[in-house]
């Protein structure tokens, strides 16, 4: 039986930031409590990394779930209650991610964050067997639900995925005149959620519209790209 029904009256959570339904007149005091959810607050978790590989990045999207949630607690509280969102950081390290989400379950009636493909891949077990809606803030294909990964249906994707990203921008590139049939391609490639899921794209990209696409494996700890960079110039 999944745990997380998310039927708490009208404040079911969809957690794309639209924890919605008692918004226009709601009768409070007959909407029922669930895990995270109390007579006077509604519990989110969020786990990011301040810390470690996001820490440049993380903050602002922290910021978002905070900025987001203390304007609609003012001005438009769900079923009367607050919104409180329990931030913890998980130091992109895969296995912290799986223990501080198992921790903070049981208190919580969805995330709001979950920040990092690795982090995302490695609780995503723990995630689909608690049956908690999560959203998370990055965008790799892999998060997606499909005959081999049906427990993804748990995760919301909030923006397009990495490998449409990239078709995207090469193609808007095409039709500016700025890349054209036949050039080729550079591609820095990071390997991991990011790196490997982008690259698919341009690799789709350079294969259907007549590039060649060349990619530059990097080790993610590099200060000067110029060496690669050049490389890549190099081969138009």
């Amino acid at each position: 039986m999944m745990k997380k029904t998310l039927a708490v009256g009208a404040a079911a959570v969809a957690v794309s930031l639209t924890l919605a339904g008692c918004a226009s007149g709601p009768d409070t005091q007959n909407v029922k409590t669930d895990f995270g959810v109390t007579a006077t607050t509604i519990t989110l978790g969020a786990i990011s990394d301040t810390s470690n590989i996001y820490k440049a990045s993380a903050p602002s999207i922290v910021a978002g779930n905070e900025i987001y949630f203390a304007d609609r607690n003012k001005n438009s509280p769900i079923c009367g209650r607050q919104v409180v969102i329990d931030t913890q950081d998980h130091a992109s390290d895969n296995a912290k991610v799986v223990t501080l989400f198992q921790a903070m379950e049981p208190n919580i009636l969805a995330m709001a964050q979950i920040l990092g493909s690795p982090q995302q891949a490695a609780v995503q077990p723990a995630v689909a067997a608690a049956g908690v809606t999560a959203v998370l803030g990055g965008w790799s294909s892999t998060a997606l639900v499909t005959p081999s990964s049906p427990n993804n249906k748990f995760y919301v994707l909030t923006g397009t995925t990495y490998p449409l990203d990239i078709i995207n921008g090469l193609s808007w590139l095409q039709d500016s005149g700025k890349i054209k049939k036949g050039d080729n391609l550079g591609y820095l490639n990071v390997p991991g959620g990011f790196g490997a899921d982008g690259f698919a794209g341009g690799k789709f990209f350079a294969e259907q519209a007549g590039y060649t696409m060349n990619q530059t494996v990097l080790a993610g700890t590099e200060t000067d790209l110029s060496a690669q960079v050049n490389a890549l110039l190099a081969k138009n």
